[in-house]
């Protein structure tokens, strides 16, 4: 599949990458849609983040696809639903030797039946990424722009929870 990728130094490129894994849990997905990021991706793609970040990489965090295909243990997400922030990679994780800069800039991507995953490991023993409460389905009858804005709006309002008083 292909995937955009940067190298930190102001460098965009499209390239070749291998197919999501999955485990039980995840679901294939088609990217149908995904928006730049102003404040996260042009920091990535110009090694201006306040942390380090490990590249090559593949770029993005808002996308919105479409369920293909879903892990034997996937209980809440169904073919043909569409899906915010499908990723090809969880952060912190490798593919074909690309690391994952949230990794939602690519044709297929994943999502991980958060719920199903909590319910069937005992407490502390889930290996969730905590990405993965981000991913949540669009509801029925919205296109895929306004799904898109939902990621922009849902951005600002966690933006929003963590200002304090200051008066």
């Amino acid at each position: 599949m292909k995937a955009v990728i940067t190298d930190s130094q102001g460098g965009v490129e499209l390239r070749d990458v291998a197919l999501p894994e999955r485990d039980d849990y995840d679901c294939l997905v088609k990217t149908e849609a995904f928006t730049f990021c102003n404040s996260t991706d042009s920091h990535l793609v110009n090694g201006t983040f306040p942390w380090e970040k490990r590249c090559l990489g593949i770029l993005g965090h808002e996308s919105v696809g479409t369920v293909l295909e879903v892990g034997r243990k996937v209980r809440n997400l169904k073919v043909g639903q569409r899906v915010l922030r499908p990723t090809a990679v969880w952060p912190n994780q490798d593919l074909s030797g690309f690391h994952s800069l949230w990794g939602a800039f690519s044709e297929f991507g994943k999502v991980k039946d958060y719920q199903a995953a909590t319910e069937d490991k005992l407490p502390g023993q889930a290996e969730v990424p905590g990405y993965a409460q981000y991913q949540q389905v669009v509801p029925a009858g919205i296109d895929i722009e306004p799904a898109l804005l939902m990621i922009g709006l849902k951005e600002i309002w966690s933006s929003v929870a963590t200002i304090k008083d200051v008066t």
